[in-house]
């Protein structure tokens, strides 16, 4: 298995769609974070978490990864430190 600290599987341009998705990604928690706490019922805040995890996984998708790619390049990013400010780099270009 390859050390995730220098894996050379994933590629620059992996890193770059991954970066941007994890940017876009944490703008909608922080937006559907804010609805949350403006709903009342559970209802309401089921409907709104679905909405934000839909929103989530279509700014994944966008960038042409499933989210099993998003999240193991995540797991990684978060294990290797080489990585790990690749990613934080490419979720900074916008």
């Amino acid at each position: 298995m390859a050390s995730n600290r220098n894996n050379p599987n994933i590629s620059d341009d992996t890193v770059q769609k991954v970066g941007v998705a994890l940017g876009q990604v944490t703008q909608i928690r922080e937006e559907y974070t804010k609805r949350l706490a403006l709903v009342d019922t559970d209802d309401e805040k089921e409907a709104v978490a679905a909405e934000a995890q839909d929103v989530m996984i279509q700014a994944v998708s966008d960038q042409g990864l499933s989210v099993g790619q998003f999240n193991s390049v995540i797991s990684a990013a978060e294990e290797g430190a080489e990585l790990g400010q690749r990613v934080l780099a490419a979720s900074r270009a916008d």
